[in-house]
């Protein structure tokens, strides 16, 4: 169960990257703005996630060393 957690959480953390990175045309900043609100908004929204999946997927590794020894 938490290696499907930790697989899924690595998967999403990735999109979200991807999704954060900025981009210079005007479509896509667009597409980000309608997504929450204005671009910096997006952008602190998408950190604070991010942020909060990587200290998820921190603790779950952790658990998860702890049992396999």
């Amino acid at each position: 169960m938490i290696k499907i957690l930790l697989n899924l959480i690595s998967i999403i953390i990735i999109f979200l990257t991807c999704i954060s990175i900025p981009q210079t045309d005007e479509g896509s900043s667009s597409l980000n703005s309608s997504f929450i609100g204005s671009p910096k908004k997006t952008a602190n929204a998408l950190k604070l996630i991010i942020s909060f999946l990587i200290l998820f997927f921190l603790i779950l590794s952790i658990i998860y060393v702890k049992q396999t020894l």
